[in-house]
């Protein structure tokens, strides 16, 4: 024992060497796997609030995510950074998981002390979102510490927490807050960190060696002491339930005397005793060797002789019981006394013979059928017992009981049928016909015969075609009565109905003429004739649905052609002849008209659709609007092209030009002389683009137009610096500038900015020569503005002409307005 002692204590100090080796193996365990509709976490603890999660969603703000997670300390020191390291490791491994939230979460984190489970270390972080709004660190700790009094019930203070934390949330979100985001995540989560090298040393292998094995040794052990107390304590049991085997002996050698002494046997118990007695045996012979099988065995014997001690007692009382034969006895007198009961005939036209009494021998419920089990029962629960079948003979008891009942359920309902018949049957007859006589005198029949089941029978099927009649000719007449008012209506409101109202009015009608031949005649199906009367009816109301729908159609219809007139007369459409719209529009417009028309004349008519006349009259009114919008997008883009080409007949006419200044005459043809090539090319490519963009208006390709439009501005762009070149060239000669600008606007530039480029990019502050202007060696140099810099054919400002004159210099010579000579 000694030796044993020394082995267990050296192997508790080989497992505490290991585990503390292994200190890093069990850090404190967080929940690995994300979802976003679970809300609570648990890994190790036992927080019991069923109604936790629910409580949680309750507290959650809108647009919000909040998470709760309980989990217990591992192997790290208890410090007060423990909950907020697990906060960011837990953050670092669900951020990247599919459904978080990207940065409006609230995620508390609680770590249960595993030595002082009562003691909980809390921490809470939150996303970006909130942090933006101002929520700090210092909101979260003073939420947190706030509620620090309940953490005994670590449910609790998570919902009081989270609750905090949202208040403050919501009165950032309502409040002032400064929005500057300080708030302050962890960036927690190195703490454990591996730390590796170059592997575990001989002598650290030899320990964690020894230590494997002294585990192993010490399993072996407890195993080894754990089942010999298992075997002892099997052993201790049976042997305690075998001495008890000895007084359920005695209790079977008691139940004997009562057994035989109501004169049955033990014989036929014998063989379930010797078997009992038998497991007994064996459970002793094994006693020693498989203690737990012994005592499965003196269960098993113990179970069986109980069951045998009870059978052998129900088995008495069920010989001596009184309780069936007294039952029989008592239904036989029932049916005896009945049948000498005198009948008394209480049928219409039948009368009273003295003497007849009942019969009872209806098929199905005689009586005497019943009486015959009930004995045949009893006489079967003696052969039963006697052969030890104790459950076969508590079947049979309770058969032969059964049976008993089921004489006396015969007799009431023979004598409730026979009340029933004479009750009713005045009644009935009152509202019999001819074609009933047959029905009544089956009923008659069997009341006669003391066949009082099958006369209550054949009355309540008697009963039912009255009814159904009844109800098939008040229906009939109710259709009769919702015809003439429908008939009513139709001729009131004639203009409104449509055809094919009239129509089924006219079904329906054939109908019930049909249906009031048939309720004057003999039918077997009453019901059937009633459905048809009841489809009938509903028709009816339906059409006078259709009339009230017809008037309300006809008069929506005269209201929304009302609306249509004044719509097309807003619309104010042009004279086709006489204003610029395309064939489609055109087209259009005489299909509108059309439709009107033809509504109009519609509207006169009568046995109208009306519903869909409206509807033809709301969508010809919603065509107005749009026709409308069509020739006005035909005028806007034809003024677009007519605009640029009146642009470009002004830029044309610089050839016909003329201006006298000081005195000398400037001829507009003589100065595009020398660029009349590229002018009359760009004339001739605007004319064609024109030409195509006035195609593609007349075909409504409005991105075609659009297009050729971009080209024909391009062109007139050319124009417009090839003629401001000339005018330049007519009047660079000039000392006065003031004419020069006039001159400019004379012939159409009023675009400022090309005047105000021409004067500050071509006007030397240099004189080069003695009008202080900069000549260029050529025209090309000039359009690529030469020392001036930049192309001038792809600048912005080359849109036009047209706004204000920002020339502001002094005015030195008051000009004289030219004359122009085109």
């Amino acid at each position: 024992m000694r030796l044993f002692n020394i082995a267990v204590f050296g192997l508790v100090l080989a497992i505490g060497s290991f585990t503390a080796s292994s200190a890093q193996a069990a850090p404190t365990r967080l929940p690995t796997s994300f979802n976003p509709q679970k809300h609570v976490y648990q890994t190790g603890t036992k927080v019991n609030d069923k109604d936790l999660d629910q409580k949680i969603v309750q507290e959650t703000l809108a647009g919000q995510s909040v998470y709760v997670v309980f989990t217990v300390q591992g192997d790290e020191a208890f410090t007060n950074d423990l909950s907020s390291d697990m906060a960011a490791k837990l953050l670092q491994t669900w951020q990247v998981q599919q459904g978080f939230p990207a940065d409006n979460y609230v995620i508390l984190v609680l770590v249960q002390n595993k030595l002082h489970p009562e003691t909980w270390q809390p921490w809470a972080i939150v996303g970006r979102k909130f942090a933006r709004l101002g929520l700090s660190t210092g909101d979260l700790l003073s939420a947190l510490n706030k509620n620090k009094g309940s953490l005994n019930d670590p449910a609790a203070f998570a919902v009081t927490s989270v609750r905090d934390i949202n208040a403050r949330i919501s009165f950032l979100t309502g409040g002032s807050g400064n929005g500057n985001g300080n708030g302050s995540g962890n960036n927690g989560g190195n703490n454990g960190g591996s730390h590796g090298g170059g592997g575990m040393s001989g002598t650290t292998w030899v320990i964690v060696g020894a230590s494997v094995i002294a585990v192993i040794l010490l399993i072996v052990v407890i195993v080894v002491i754990v089942r010999k107390k298992q075997k002892e304590a099997a052993r201790k049991a049976a042997e305690e339930k075998l001495a008890g085997i000895e007084t359920l002996k005695g209790a079977v050698d008691q139940a004997k005397g009562p057994l035989s002494a109501c004169g049955l046997s033990f014989s036929p118990f014998q063989s379930r005793y010797d078997g009992a007695l038998e497991l007994a045996s064996q459970a002793r012979a094994n006693l020693e060797k498989d203690p737990e099988k012994a005592e499965k065995l003196v269960n098993q014997a113990q179970g069986q002789l109980n069951q045998l001690i009870a059978d052998l007692k129900r088995a008495v009382e069920l010989k001596n019981d009184t309780v069936l034969d007294g039952e029989i006895k008592t239904a036989e007198q029932s049916v005896s006394t009945t049948r000498n009961r005198e009948v008394v005939w209480n049928f219409p036209g039948v009368s009273t013979q003295p003497g007849q009494t009942f019969l009872l021998n209806e098929q199905g419920c005689n009586p005497d059928q019943y009486l015959v089990s009930a004995r045949s029962e009893l006489a079967a629960i003696t052969g039963s017992l006697a052969s030890g079948n104790v459950s076969e003979a508590e079947q049979h008891w309770n058969t032969g009981r059964r049976a008993c009942a089921s004489v006396a359920d015969c007799i009431s309902r023979t004598l409730a049928a026979k009340e029933r018949v004479e009750q009713d049957i005045a009644t009935v007859l009152r509202e019999t016909e001819q074609s009933d006589k047959s029905l009544v005198e089956g009923i008659k029949r069997a009341y006669l015969a003391q066949q009082f089941l099958a006369a209550n029978n054949h009355l309540t099927a008697l009963q039912k075609l009255i009814g159904d009649r009844r109800e098939a000719r008040s229906t009939v007449q109710h259709c009769a009565q919702e015809m003439l008012a429908v008939q009513d209506e139709l001729a009131r409101n004639d203009q409104f109905v449509t055809r094919d109202t009239n129509v089924k009015f006219d079904g329906l009608f054939s109908e019930l003429l049909l249906l009031q031949q048939e309720v004057t005649n003999p039918v077997s199906d009453w019901s059937k004739l009633r459905a048809r009367a009841e489809a009938v009816q509903s028709g009816f109301r339906q059409v006078r649905q259709e009339i009230a729908d017809a008037r309300s159609a006809f008069e929506a219809s005269r209201e929304a052609l009302q609306t249509l007139h004044r719509e097309f007369g807003n619309a104010r459409f042009p004279d086709p002849r006489f204003t610029t719209m395309t064939e489609a529009s055109r087209d259009q417009l005489q299909r509108l008209v059309g439709e009107l028309d033809q509504v109009d004349r519609e509207s006169r008519g009568t046995k109208k659709d009306w519903v869909a006349l409206k509807n033809r009259i709301n969508e010809t009114t919603r065509s107005v609007q749009t026709v409308r919008t069509m020739i006005d997008e035909d005028n806007t883009k034809w003024d677009l092209i007519a605009t640029r080409e009146q642009d470009l007949a002004k830029l044309t006419d610089l050839r016909h030009y003329t201006r006298n200044i000081g005195g000398r005459t400037y001829n507009g043809g003589e100065a595009l002389a020398a660029h009349d090539q590229d002018f009359s090319n760009a004339r001739d490519n605007a004319k064609r683009h024109a030409d195509m963009a006035r195609h593609y208006w007349a075909k409504r390709e409005w991105t075609g137009l659009d297009q050729e439009l971009t080209y024909l501005t391009g062109e007139y762009n050319k124009l417009n610096l090839i003629g401001w070149w000339s005018v330049g060239q007519m009047t660079r000669d000039s000392d006065d500038f003031v004419a020069q600008h006039y001159a400019f606007s004379a012939v159409g530039f009023r675009d400022n900015v090309v005047w105000t480029q021409w004067r500050d990019k071509y006007v030397s502050k240099q004189r080069t020569n003695q009008n202080g202007f900069w000549e260029p060696a050529s025209y090309d140099e000039w359009k690529r503005g030469g020392a001036g810099g930049g192309d001038l054919t792809r600048s912005p400002d080359f849109n036009g002409y047209g706004g204000e004159d920002p020339w502001t210099a002094p005015v030195p010579v008051t000009p004289t307005t030219p004359t122009d000579a085109v």
